[in-house]
């Protein structure tokens, strides 16, 4: 089984890999990613200076993080259908590794002297052969943690850990999760309010959709499948409609897995992630329970 404090310790990484081109982030928000400590004499400007070629035009920045975790059978069993031997059968790893993060970075707020800052907003989304939204955009940090503890206590495992891997679901549902928080949100307003989203995708296999009806063999997307739909999400920087409410959107990767995995999946799933977290303009992880 893999090491909860590796996976909390990776996931407070890609949570923390906001693009330096976040110039306009407030101290809270810039102590929530990790971008910078703030020294109590030095300005949020002085302090990204070094970090910035220019300067945006827009007074008001929110940070949305979407968390994509993967909920498919192979957590709660392997390929010969062993049960409690798949990647992470209780949940623990998945789930108790994001409350690890978020009770850290509730600690750091607390001893920075910083107030609660109602311009981070967390959500989560669950996927298997099918994506759904567990929680929207909240910056309660309270209530998205509750929401955690729920997928912990979630017990039998088997009853939520199952079905395929789908990653086409799972990066559409985060495209449409975004246009939704424009339309019905920012478009609102009654001033343009932009936003840093921060994808993390959060999985423990191959892109499998299903299986072939006469070899039993399991079928699986190809990054020329992938590829494009997280390009599609990258694109709504640039889309017409969303680019004036986006600053940035970065997705990020992490794979975990079992050493029981053949080295030729393995490679293929890293690979596939890697071209995925570059076209997002994010940064790839992966690591195994014998690391």
């Amino acid at each position: 089984m893999i090491s909860n404090k590796k996976i909390s310790h990776y996931i407070s990484l890609l949570a923390g890999a906001v693009s330096l081109a976040a110039c306009e982030l407030t101290p809270n928000q810039l102590q929530s990613v990790g971008v910078a400590t703030l020294a109590p004499q030095a300005s949020t400007k002085e302090v990204v200076a070094n970090l910035c070629t220019t300067a945006s035009d827009k007074s008001k920045s929110n940070l949305k993080y979407i968390f994509i975790v993967d909920r498919s059978g192979s957590n709660y069993a392997d390929a010969e259908m062993n049960i409690d031997a798949g990647t992470d059968p209780t949940g623990e790893n998945r789930f108790g590794s994001l409350q690890t993060y978020i009770d850290q970075k509730e600690a750091e707020r607390i001893s920075s002297g910083l107030p609660p800052d109602p311009s981070v907003f967390y959500s989560l989304l669950l996927f298997s052969t099918n994506a759904s939204t567990r929680m929207s955009f909240t910056n309660n940090l309270g209530s998205f943690k509750n929401v955690i503890d729920e997928q912990i206590n979630q017990r039998p495992s088997n009853s939520y850990d199952d079905g395929f891997t789908h990653y086409i679901n799972a990066i559409n549902a985060a495209t449409a999760m975004i246009k939704n928080d424009i339309d019905y949100g920012a478009k609102l307003a009654p001033e343009i309010v932009s936003t840093f989203y921060v994808v993390i995708f959060i999985t423990d296999g191959l892109p499998v959709y299903g299986f072939d009806p006469n070899t039993f063999e399991p079928l699986e997307f190809q990054p020329g499948d992938v590829l494009p739909v997280v390009a599609s999400l990258k694109a709504l920087e640039y889309n017409k409609d969303y680019s004036a409410y986006i600053d940035s959107i970065q997705l990020h990767t992490g794979f975990y897995y079992n050493d029981s995995l053949p080295s030729a999946d393995r490679d293929r799933a890293i690979s596939l992630l890697t071209q995925m977290a570059e076209t997002g303009s994010g940064t790839a992880s992966s690591f195994s329970d014998g690391q």
